[in-house]
Protein backbone atom coordinates (compact mmCIF):
# COMPACT_ATOMS: atom_id res chain seq x y z
CA UNK A 1 0.00 0.00 0.00
CA UNK A 2 1.67 2.94 -1.08
CA UNK A 3 0.38 6.79 0.11
CA UNK A 4 1.13 10.23 -1.53
CA UNK A 5 3.56 11.69 0.26
CA UNK A 6 5.63 9.70 3.29
CA UNK A 7 4.25 9.48 6.70
CA UNK A 8 4.96 8.57 10.15
CA UNK A 9 5.19 4.73 10.86
CA UNK A 10 2.42 5.13 12.95
CA UNK A 11 0.13 6.79 10.62
CA UNK A 12 1.06 4.21 8.50
CA UNK A 13 0.23 1.61 11.07
CA UNK A 14 -3.54 3.31 11.35
CA UNK A 15 -3.77 3.47 7.41
CA UNK A 16 -2.71 -0.23 7.51
CA UNK A 17 -5.07 -1.37 10.08
CA UNK A 18 -8.46 0.45 8.62
CA UNK A 19 -8.05 -1.00 5.71
CA UNK A 20 -7.83 -4.41 6.77
CA UNK A 21 -10.96 -3.76 9.20
CA UNK A 22 -13.25 -1.71 7.10
CA UNK A 23 -11.83 -1.89 3.02
CA UNK A 24 -10.09 -5.27 2.61
CA UNK A 25 -11.28 -7.95 0.45
CA UNK A 26 -12.04 -8.59 -3.11
CA UNK A 27 -14.21 -5.68 -3.89
CA UNK A 28 -11.77 -2.91 -2.93
CA UNK A 29 -8.52 -4.70 -4.35
CA UNK A 30 -8.17 -2.24 -7.05
CA UNK A 31 -8.99 1.32 -4.42
CA UNK A 32 -6.89 4.66 -5.09
CA UNK A 33 -4.32 5.00 -3.09
CA UNK A 34 -5.28 6.45 0.18
CA UNK A 35 -3.82 9.28 2.11
CA UNK A 36 -4.14 10.30 5.91
CA UNK A 37 -3.55 13.36 7.84
CA UNK A 38 -3.84 14.26 11.30
CA UNK A 39 -6.01 16.82 12.19
CA UNK A 40 -5.94 19.19 15.16
CA UNK A 41 -7.67 19.88 18.13
CA UNK A 42 -9.11 17.77 20.55
CA UNK A 43 -6.69 16.69 24.02
CA UNK A 44 -9.20 13.41 24.60
CA UNK A 45 -8.41 11.96 21.28
CA UNK A 46 -6.50 11.93 17.99
CA UNK A 47 -8.55 12.60 15.19
CA UNK A 48 -7.57 12.18 11.60
CA UNK A 49 -8.84 13.11 8.13
CA UNK A 50 -8.45 9.62 4.99
CA UNK A 51 -9.25 9.80 1.72
CA UNK A 52 -10.07 5.98 0.90
CA UNK A 53 -11.49 5.28 -2.44
CA UNK A 54 -12.15 8.70 -3.41
CA UNK A 55 -14.59 8.78 -0.01
CA UNK A 56 -13.14 10.99 2.81
CA UNK A 57 -13.51 9.76 6.66
CA UNK A 58 -12.24 11.18 9.87
CA UNK A 59 -11.03 8.45 12.26
CA UNK A 60 -10.97 8.43 16.24
CA UNK A 61 -8.30 7.08 18.01
CA UNK A 62 -9.75 7.00 21.88
CA UNK A 63 -6.86 7.77 24.34
CA UNK A 64 -8.40 8.90 27.47
CA UNK A 65 -9.66 5.25 27.99
CA UNK A 66 -10.35 1.39 26.42
CA UNK A 67 -13.77 1.20 27.67
CA UNK A 68 -15.57 -0.37 24.74
CA UNK A 69 -18.66 0.12 26.32
CA UNK A 70 -18.62 3.50 26.72
CA UNK A 71 -18.01 3.83 23.33
CA UNK A 72 -20.70 1.59 21.97
CA UNK A 73 -23.11 3.55 24.64
CA UNK A 74 -21.93 7.25 22.08
CA UNK A 75 -22.59 4.95 18.98
CA UNK A 76 -25.92 3.78 20.27
CA UNK A 77 -26.81 6.98 21.05
CA UNK A 78 -26.25 8.32 17.28
CA UNK A 79 -28.01 4.94 15.84
CA UNK A 80 -31.42 5.99 18.02
CA UNK A 81 -30.83 9.86 17.04
CA UNK A 82 -30.21 8.97 13.38
CA UNK A 83 -33.67 7.39 13.48
CA UNK A 84 -35.58 10.81 14.86
CA UNK A 85 -36.52 13.43 12.78
CA UNK A 86 -34.50 16.34 13.24
CA UNK A 87 -32.91 19.75 11.92
CA UNK A 88 -29.32 19.06 12.39
CA UNK A 89 -26.91 16.69 11.22
CA UNK A 90 -24.98 13.96 13.19
CA UNK A 91 -21.64 12.25 13.28
CA UNK A 92 -22.19 9.08 10.45
CA UNK A 93 -20.48 5.94 11.73
CA UNK A 94 -18.57 3.65 9.37
CA UNK A 95 -19.53 -0.19 9.73
CA UNK A 96 -17.16 -2.80 9.04
CA UNK A 97 -17.91 -5.95 6.96
CA UNK A 98 -18.87 -7.82 10.12
CA UNK A 99 -21.30 -4.92 11.54
CA UNK A 100 -19.09 -3.76 13.50
CA UNK A 101 -18.42 0.31 14.28
CA UNK A 102 -15.45 0.00 16.82
CA UNK A 103 -11.95 -1.44 15.81
CA UNK A 104 -8.46 -1.46 17.05
CA UNK A 105 -5.32 0.80 15.52
CA UNK A 106 -2.51 0.70 16.96
CA UNK A 107 -3.57 -0.95 20.11
CA UNK A 108 -6.41 1.48 20.80
CA UNK A 109 -9.86 1.91 20.48
CA UNK A 110 -11.04 3.20 17.42
CA UNK A 111 -13.83 4.44 15.06
CA UNK A 112 -14.51 5.61 11.38
CA UNK A 113 -17.22 8.67 10.47
CA UNK A 114 -18.27 10.10 6.85
CA UNK A 115 -16.25 13.23 6.70
CA UNK A 116 -18.81 16.13 6.93
CA UNK A 117 -17.74 19.50 5.01
CA UNK A 118 -17.44 22.72 7.33
CA UNK A 119 -15.66 24.62 9.96
CA UNK A 120 -16.28 25.33 13.69
CA UNK A 121 -17.61 28.87 13.74
CA UNK A 122 -16.66 31.86 15.38
CA UNK A 123 -18.73 33.11 17.79
CA UNK A 124 -18.45 36.91 18.07
CA UNK A 125 -21.90 38.66 17.67
CA UNK A 126 -25.46 37.74 19.53
CA UNK A 127 -26.63 36.34 16.52
CA UNK A 128 -24.07 34.14 16.68
CA UNK A 129 -24.97 33.07 20.30
CA UNK A 130 -28.29 32.52 19.64
CA UNK A 131 -27.88 30.33 16.56
CA UNK A 132 -26.03 28.07 19.17
CA UNK A 133 -28.80 28.21 21.58
CA UNK A 134 -31.31 27.18 19.21
CA UNK A 135 -29.09 24.10 18.17
CA UNK A 136 -28.97 23.23 21.35
CA UNK A 137 -32.31 23.51 22.39
CA UNK A 138 -33.10 21.06 18.88
CA UNK A 139 -30.52 18.69 20.11
CA UNK A 140 -32.16 18.95 24.34
CA UNK A 141 -35.37 18.06 22.39
CA UNK A 142 -34.45 15.22 19.99
CA UNK A 143 -32.49 13.69 22.53
CA UNK A 144 -35.96 13.61 24.82
CA UNK A 145 -36.89 10.99 22.39
CA UNK A 146 -33.48 8.71 22.29
CA UNK A 147 -34.94 5.15 23.53
CA UNK A 148 -31.86 2.95 24.53
CA UNK A 149 -31.33 -0.38 26.15
CA UNK A 150 -27.92 0.18 26.89
CA UNK A 151 -27.40 1.52 30.50
CA UNK A 152 -25.59 4.86 30.67
CA UNK A 153 -21.98 4.28 31.31
CA UNK A 154 -20.53 7.61 32.31
CA UNK A 155 -22.21 9.14 35.23
CA UNK A 156 -23.95 12.65 35.46
CA UNK A 157 -21.78 15.75 35.92
CA UNK A 158 -23.00 16.10 39.40
CA UNK A 159 -22.32 12.78 40.76
CA UNK A 160 -18.43 13.59 40.77
CA UNK A 161 -18.02 10.91 44.01
CA UNK A 162 -17.97 8.57 40.93
CA UNK A 163 -16.77 10.01 38.03
CA UNK A 164 -12.85 10.14 38.88
CA UNK A 165 -11.53 7.19 40.60
CA UNK A 166 -7.90 8.85 40.36
CA UNK A 167 -9.28 12.24 41.98
CA UNK A 168 -12.43 11.76 43.99
CA UNK A 169 -13.94 14.47 45.81
CA UNK A 170 -12.07 13.73 49.00
CA UNK A 171 -8.45 13.45 46.58
CA UNK A 172 -9.56 17.02 45.46
CA UNK A 173 -9.95 18.62 48.51
CA UNK A 174 -7.02 17.48 49.74
CA UNK A 175 -4.70 18.15 46.67
CA UNK A 176 -6.16 21.70 47.22
CA UNK A 177 -5.20 22.25 50.63
CA UNK A 178 -2.10 20.16 50.50
CA UNK A 179 -0.50 21.15 47.28
CA UNK A 180 1.94 18.85 44.95
CA UNK A 181 5.39 20.11 44.75
CA UNK A 182 4.91 20.93 41.08
CA UNK A 183 1.62 23.21 42.00
CA UNK A 184 3.65 24.79 44.70
CA UNK A 185 3.70 28.39 43.06
CA UNK A 186 -0.23 28.07 42.90
CA UNK A 187 -0.98 27.23 47.08
CA UNK A 188 -2.47 30.06 47.92
CA UNK A 189 -5.24 30.19 44.88
CA UNK A 190 -5.67 26.34 45.53
CA UNK A 191 -6.20 26.92 49.60
CA UNK A 192 -8.55 29.58 48.24
CA UNK A 193 -10.50 27.33 46.49
CA UNK A 194 -10.72 24.05 48.34
CA UNK A 195 -13.69 25.96 51.02
CA UNK A 196 -15.64 27.12 47.99
CA UNK A 197 -14.98 23.51 46.37
CA UNK A 198 -16.33 22.05 49.29
CA UNK A 199 -19.33 23.77 49.75
CA UNK A 200 -19.96 22.83 45.76
CA UNK A 201 -19.68 19.37 46.85
CA UNK A 202 -22.10 19.74 49.26
CA UNK A 203 -24.61 21.63 47.02
CA UNK A 204 -24.47 19.31 44.37
CA UNK A 205 -27.01 16.79 46.62
CA UNK A 206 -30.29 17.65 45.29
CA UNK A 207 -29.79 17.92 41.28
CA UNK A 208 -31.08 14.52 41.17
CA UNK A 209 -35.00 15.81 41.27
CA UNK A 210 -34.45 18.23 38.21
CA UNK A 211 -35.89 16.76 35.05
CA UNK A 212 -33.26 14.10 33.54
CA UNK A 213 -32.62 12.91 30.05
CA UNK A 214 -29.69 11.80 27.71
CA UNK A 215 -27.62 15.13 27.41
CA UNK A 216 -24.76 15.54 24.52
CA UNK A 217 -22.54 17.42 28.04
CA UNK A 218 -20.04 19.17 25.90
CA UNK A 219 -21.58 21.69 23.72
CA UNK A 220 -18.86 23.86 22.37
CA UNK A 221 -18.17 25.79 19.07
CA UNK A 222 -15.41 23.00 18.44
CA UNK A 223 -18.15 20.43 18.69
CA UNK A 224 -20.12 22.02 15.66
CA UNK A 225 -20.05 22.54 12.39
CA UNK A 226 -21.44 25.63 9.57
CA UNK A 227 -21.44 25.23 6.65
CA UNK A 228 -21.06 28.02 3.81
CA UNK A 229 -24.00 30.23 4.61
CA UNK A 230 -22.42 30.46 8.38
CA UNK A 231 -25.25 28.18 9.26
CA UNK A 232 -24.55 25.57 12.27
CA UNK A 233 -26.09 22.56 10.62
CA UNK A 234 -24.06 19.38 12.27
CA UNK A 235 -23.40 18.88 15.88
CA UNK A 236 -20.42 16.33 16.78
CA UNK A 237 -18.74 14.63 19.15
CA UNK A 238 -21.29 12.53 21.40
CA UNK A 239 -18.40 11.01 23.16
CA UNK A 240 -19.67 12.42 27.16
CA UNK A 241 -23.30 11.74 26.49
CA UNK A 242 -24.81 10.42 29.21
CA UNK A 243 -28.51 10.78 31.69
CA UNK A 244 -28.16 13.73 33.51
CA UNK A 245 -30.38 17.23 34.21
CA UNK A 246 -31.50 18.07 30.95
CA UNK A 247 -30.49 21.91 32.29
CA UNK A 248 -26.77 20.89 31.39
CA UNK A 249 -27.15 21.35 28.33
CA UNK A 250 -27.31 24.81 28.23
CA UNK A 251 -24.87 25.25 31.68
CA UNK A 252 -21.80 23.93 29.30
CA UNK A 253 -22.15 26.80 26.47
CA UNK A 254 -22.61 29.24 29.07
CA UNK A 255 -19.90 27.73 31.33
CA UNK A 256 -17.51 28.09 28.59
CA UNK A 257 -18.73 31.57 27.60
CA UNK A 258 -18.35 33.15 30.99
CA UNK A 259 -14.99 35.15 32.34
CA UNK A 260 -15.37 38.64 31.35
CA UNK A 261 -17.50 41.20 32.50
CA UNK A 262 -17.50 43.50 28.95
CA UNK A 263 -21.09 44.43 27.75
CA UNK A 264 -21.08 42.28 24.62
CA UNK A 265 -20.72 39.06 26.75
CA UNK A 266 -24.05 39.72 28.45
CA UNK A 267 -25.90 40.01 25.21
CA UNK A 268 -24.10 36.68 24.12
CA UNK A 269 -25.32 35.61 26.77
CA UNK A 270 -29.41 36.44 26.70
CA UNK A 271 -28.66 35.39 22.99
CA UNK A 272 -27.47 31.76 23.54
CA UNK A 273 -30.45 31.29 26.50
CA UNK A 274 -32.97 32.68 24.14
CA UNK A 275 -32.44 30.53 21.53
CA UNK A 276 -32.17 27.57 24.20
CA UNK A 277 -35.33 28.52 25.69
CA UNK A 278 -37.41 28.98 22.44
CA UNK A 279 -36.98 25.14 22.49
CA UNK A 280 -37.18 23.97 25.85
CA UNK A 281 -39.40 25.37 28.17
CA UNK A 282 -36.97 25.13 32.02
CA UNK A 283 -38.81 25.15 34.80
CA UNK A 284 -37.79 27.73 37.77
CA UNK A 285 -35.69 25.47 39.76
CA UNK A 286 -33.60 24.86 36.27
CA UNK A 287 -33.23 28.48 35.61
CA UNK A 288 -31.94 29.13 39.15
CA UNK A 289 -29.19 25.91 39.39
CA UNK A 290 -27.74 27.14 36.22
CA UNK A 291 -24.49 29.15 38.33
CA UNK A 292 -23.84 26.18 40.03
CA UNK A 293 -23.72 24.21 37.24
CA UNK A 294 -21.16 26.15 35.62
CA UNK A 295 -18.99 26.19 38.74
CA UNK A 296 -19.70 22.07 38.13
CA UNK A 297 -18.63 22.40 34.32
CA UNK A 298 -14.93 23.44 35.56
CA UNK A 299 -14.28 21.77 38.76
CA UNK A 300 -15.39 18.87 36.46
CA UNK A 301 -13.22 19.52 33.69
CA UNK A 302 -10.18 19.73 36.84
CA UNK A 303 -11.22 16.93 37.79
CA UNK A 304 -10.84 14.81 34.32
CA UNK A 305 -7.40 16.81 33.55
CA UNK A 306 -6.04 15.88 37.03
CA UNK A 307 -7.14 12.21 36.55
CA UNK A 308 -5.16 12.13 33.07
CA UNK A 309 -2.03 13.84 35.26
CA UNK A 310 -2.25 11.02 37.55
CA UNK A 311 -2.40 8.52 35.30
CA UNK A 312 0.76 9.79 33.12
CA UNK A 313 -1.24 11.01 29.65
CA UNK A 314 -1.01 15.05 30.51
CA UNK A 315 1.56 17.25 32.41
CA UNK A 316 1.37 19.57 35.29
CA UNK A 317 1.36 22.23 32.77
CA UNK A 318 -2.07 21.07 31.78
CA UNK A 319 -3.88 21.02 35.22
CA UNK A 320 -2.61 24.30 36.09
CA UNK A 321 -4.10 25.67 33.75
CA UNK A 322 -7.34 24.47 34.29
CA UNK A 323 -6.93 25.77 37.92
CA UNK A 324 -6.42 29.22 36.95
CA UNK A 325 -9.69 28.96 35.16
CA UNK A 326 -11.62 27.27 37.87
CA UNK A 327 -9.94 30.29 40.02
CA UNK A 328 -11.02 32.55 37.84
CA UNK A 329 -14.33 31.14 36.98
CA UNK A 330 -15.19 30.84 40.82
CA UNK A 331 -13.95 34.97 41.44
CA UNK A 332 -16.38 35.88 38.78
CA UNK A 333 -19.34 33.88 40.02
CA UNK A 334 -18.29 35.78 43.63
CA UNK A 335 -18.97 39.13 41.51
CA UNK A 336 -21.55 38.77 39.16
CA UNK A 337 -24.20 35.90 40.49
CA UNK A 338 -26.54 38.66 40.61
CA UNK A 339 -26.56 39.94 37.47
CA UNK A 340 -26.26 36.03 35.93
CA UNK A 341 -29.39 35.72 38.01
CA UNK A 342 -31.27 38.75 36.45
CA UNK A 343 -30.99 37.29 32.51
CA UNK A 344 -31.71 33.41 33.64
CA UNK A 345 -34.67 34.98 35.16
CA UNK A 346 -36.02 38.22 33.26
CA UNK A 347 -39.48 38.23 34.90
CA UNK A 348 -38.24 38.63 37.99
Amino acid sequence: MSMDKPKQDDELHILQDIWSSYFAGPDHEAAAEPSITRLRGGMNNSSYRLRIRNQEYVLRLYESHQDQDKVLYEHAVLDSLSRIERRFEIPELVHTPQGNTITYCNGKIAALFRYKEGRNPELTAPQHYEQLGLQAGQLSAALSRVELTHTPVYPPYYRLDISYPECPPAYLLSFLNQPDPAFQHQAHQMKEMAESVAQLFEALRFIDQLPHQIVHGDLNASNVLENDQGQIYAILDFEFATLDARVMELAVPLSDMLGHEEEEMWENCIALISGFTSVIVLGEDERAVIPLLILLRRLDVVMHFISRWRKGIDSYAVVERQLEELYARMKWMDKNRDQLASILNPSK
